[in-house]
């Protein structure tokens, strides 16, 4: 990607966060008990795939990686001491060893994360990848919760009117988005999680007209 594309277009990569990648290892449920059960021992498998996550970013970076995306979807389940604890802090430490450099990290987790909001910006990222208003997701409210430095990124429906309308469906839905949030410049369209693959091609076309059409007053 760095060497084919125009350099002004921004290289980004996913990367699975520590505690998704512990469950992974562990078995959610296994994980999600031990946040109570064996803490202690939790944590000793956070900080092992934390390293290896580590390794693995800095291999992107080396790469040409200038967003980091950490998805972290089993946090979801989590309240927000547990997640503070066992997610947040991880990626906190290595948001850290790129502060004051032009790397910037995103934290993406699917699902209803309005209960997680405030703690997720506190873990050192960039932005907040926020999922679809059919998840729980108020983008309204959710911008509020942070502070103007934070981004925050989302959340047309990827199985609404992209997967199964028209492009004039997808047309409306974007712009009435973008009508509710454009209060707010801390604010970039996407949708609210991976498209399916049998998305209609004239409705991403659509998608991205109605974004980039549209202008902040």
């Amino acid at each position: 990607m760095r060497t084919r594309l125009p350099q002004n277009i921004l290289c980004g990569a996913y990367i699975t966060g520590p505690y998704t990648l512990t469950g992974l290892l562990m078995g959610a449920e296994e994980a999600a008990l031990s946040t109570i059960m064996n803490p202690e021992y939790l944590h000793q498998v956070c900080q092992i795939t934390t390293t290896k996550i580590q390794d693995y970013v800095s291999l992107l970076i080396t790469a040409g990686a200038e967003i980091i995306c950490f998805l972290e979807p089993s946090s979801v389940m989590l309240g927000p001491d547990q997640f503070t604890e066992f997610s947040g802090k991880y990626i906190e430490s290595i948001c850290s060893k790129y502060q004051g450099t032009e790397i910037s990290f995103v934290y993406h987790i699917c699902g209803n994360t309005m209960h997680l909001i405030e703690r997720m910006a506190q873990s050192g990222v960039n932005a907040l990848s926020l999922y679809s208003p059919n998840a729980g997701i108020n983008l309204f409210e959710a911008i509020k919760k942070v502070s103007p430095d934070i981004i925050i990124v989302g959340n047309v429906s990827p199985v609404g009117s992209l997967l199964y309308g028209t492009p004039l469906d997808v047309e409306i839905e974007v712009r009435s988005l973008l009508e509710e949030v454009n209060v707010f410049p801390n604010f970039i369209l996407s949708t609210g999680c991976d498209l399916p693959q049998e998305t209609p091609l004239e409705n991403i076309y659509a998608f991205m007209k109605a974004g980039k059409n549209y202008r902040i007053a």
